[in-house]
């Protein structure tokens, strides 16, 4: 498996996809920041968007992380409560939670500006730059709170989850941008004059 020390990666949200994807970046090497616009990692299974009661419709053995089983005192099918708890000690366990910002959001995502031919990390430095291929501006989530920070990386990955209201980009006719991006989103989820047919 190849090392990647040094590279910046920003993962934007801290539910179930961001906690795994942190940590798989983190297994590989990457110095990984987690990005949640929420007060509590958890995304859906959050105590803010749960409601007393609440239970997964999956069973603990098939909710779990392939590499993080439920402890054996979780019901068959988990509470929410059960889910957080889970969920928490998952960050702790495999490290990723000091990597973890809580009530930071993510404003922008800018490629950082490049020449036509790709260069080193070393070659950007030497040229003045600070490296970045992004540029990552956050500012605390409470309206407000603070002024926005940019901060550079290497990669940005998203995980904000489904039921989060993407902000799409306007993309000039004939742009091949679509052709280079990669996007879980559903087609469903786009406005219909920007679905491919």
């Amino acid at each position: 498996m190849a090392r990647h020390d040094g590279k910046r990666v920003c993962v934007i949200g801290a539910g179930i996809a961001g906690l795994v994807t942190a940590k798989v970046l983190h297994d590989d090497g990457f110095d990984v920041a987690v990005f949640e616009k929420a007060p509590a990692i958890g995304g859906v299974w959050a105590s803010s968007r749960t409601y007393p009661g609440l239970r997964a419709n999956n069973s603990r053995d098939s909710y779990a992380f392939s590499d993080y089983p439920y402890p054996a005192t979780a019901d068959d099918f988990p509470t929410a409560e059960q889910i957080r708890a889970y969920l928490e000690s998952y960050a702790n366990h495999f490290g990723i939670w000091p990597r973890i910002r809580t009530s930071i959001e993510v404003v922008t995502v800018a490629r950082a500006a490049v020449n036509a031919a790709p260069q080193s990390l070393d070659v950007r430095l030497a040229q003045g730059g600070d490296g970045a291929r992004f540029h990552v501006t956050i500012r605390p989530a409470a309206a407000g709170a603070g002024t926005p920070t940019t901060l550079p990386f290497d990669f940005a990955v998203v995980c904000n989850g489904v039921f989060s209201e993407p902000l799409l980009p306007q993309i000039e006719a004939g742009s091949d941008l679509l052709a280079r991006c990669c996007t879980r989103a559903r087609p469903s989820t786009l406005p219909t004059s920007r679905r491919r047919t």
